[in-house]
């Protein structure tokens, strides 16, 4: 599910990861993580830097079930486990909750991490249209770019 999806960014002084040939860009599908991915999402100037999660389904379930300060914790040690020691110097840790947003219900985009579709996938087609309470999923967006389909750089 994506009604609790969140981002989480870890700011750094630097894109520190550049300069030592990493791309800042994380993909995890191990079936112990509540973390599916995370990329560098700073500015182009490269006046501070930024890895941002994105957190969804059970994984999102699970890091925002954690105080802030233990949800800190977790992001910076799971990038220092996957970047090296200098992930420790962070200045900060910044977030938005979307599904705390009353008009957007909390899915910011189509991220289907591992299991959404054989967990909730019959869910979304198996009830008729109709009652207020039905609970289908709804599909729109934009998801592309010039570059093509899931397309973060906003080239």
């Amino acid at each position: 599910h994506q009604g609790n999806s969140v981002r989480m960014g870890v700011v750094y002084p630097t894109p520190w990861w550049r300069a030592e040939g990493l791309s800042g860009s994380i993909g995890d599908l191990a079936a112990n993580s509540s973390i599916y991915y995370a990329f560098d999402s700073s500015p182009e100037d490269s006046s501070h830097g930024v890895i941002q999660f994105h957190l969804c389904g059970e994984g999102g379930d699970t890091i925002m079930a954690l105080s802030p300060p233990a949800r800190e914790k977790l992001l910076v040690s799971y990038l220092v486990e996957l970047l090296g020691p200098k992930a420790a110097n962070y200045t900060r840790v910044v977030g938005h909750d979307f599904g705390g947003d009353a008009y957007i219900g909390g899915g910011f985009q189509a991220n289907m991490p591992p299991g959404m579709w054989t967990s909730y996938g019959p869910a979304l087609f198996s009830r008729p249209a109709g009652p207020a309470d039905d609970r289908r999923g709804l599909f729109a967006g934009a998801e592309g770019g010039p570059l093509g389909f899931w397309d973060v750089g906003g080239g």
